[in-house]
């Protein structure tokens, strides 16, 4: 999808937001299936509609402040000796 999409759903957010208030969206953790093995992942849904990015253990920051909105996206470190295995991660 276009990313304009997502940002106009965080604006269409913000409108709702009184001054100073703070939101903040996780995208879920893998759940694992066994000792070398994880259940498919599946990111929350709130958050995958206000970033588009559908990648676990990361976080989606709103702040609305002085008629802005502040935007802060939280993600993991690279990690290659992981992402051999399970892909690259979006840094």
């Amino acid at each position: 999808m276009d990313k304009t999409f997502y940002i106009n759903n965080r604006r269409r957010l913000a409108a709702h937001m009184a001054a100073d208030d703070l939101m903040l969206f996780f995208s879920g953790e893998g759940v694992r299936k066994s000792a070398d093995e994880n259940y498919p992942f599946f990111t929350n849904r709130n958050y995958l509609y206000l970033t588009g990015v559908q990648q676990e253990q990361s976080a989606l920051l709103l702040h609305a402040k002085s008629g802005f909105l502040l935007e802060r996206l939280f993600v993991l470190k690279p990690d290659m000796d992981r992402e051999v295995w399970t892909g690259r991660r979006f840094t």
